[in-house]
């Protein structure tokens, strides 16, 4: 994770998380949460299951929930190249594949992240107070139409109007 000039690369796991049991072949729902003060938390979780906590010491990402304007962000590659990271826009791409992402704009407890991980969400209003902190709600599983003018747009089913474009579809 990056905001600014400060990016976040770090191994998450532990030793009952590594790459063999993540990487294993089959679907999973993985969410990580990101809290950023003097030091960054990084708590992972699988199938709603928690699996291990990360803190990166004397890294502060930022306030990134109290945005006050549109962001511009990238999921699975770095939108910049990092001052003194050797990389470039785009690098650091993600080598997997994804059927929904979803933003909070708010820490999600274990309890609702193991509840509602294979649920979908009403985005759209701010009627049930489990969904008010939805930032973005993206599925890719929406089918193909075989126009690239088309199918390259991401829809955003929070109801935020957030709509993503797949760079490179």
């Amino acid at each position: 994770i990056g905001s600014g000039s400060t990016l976040i690369s770090t191994y998450i796991g532990s030793s009952n998380v590594t790459t063999g049991t993540i990487a294993d072949g089959q679907w999973h729902h993985y969410a990580v949460s990101f809290i950023s003060s003097t030091d960054t938390t990084i708590n992972l979780y699988r199938d709603g299951t928690y699996l291990n906590t990360t803190t990166v010491s004397a890294t502060n990402i930022g306030d990134i929930k109290n945005v006050s304007s549109g962001v511009n962000a990238y999921i699975g590659a770095l939108q910049t190249n990092p001052s003194g990271s050797g990389g470039r826009p785009f690098s650091g791409k993600l080598s997997a594949s994804l059927d929904e992402f979803r933003y909070w704009k708010k820490q999600r407890t274990t309890n609702e992240i193991g509840e509602f991980w294979f649920t979908n969400l009403g985005g759209g209003t701010n009627n049930r107070e489990y969904n008010t902190d939805l930032g973005v709600y993206f599925k890719f599983n929406e089918g193909i139409t075989t126009d690239a003018t088309i199918d390259n747009s991401i829809l955003d089913y929070s109801g935020r109007i957030s709509n993503g474009t797949f760079v490179g579809y």
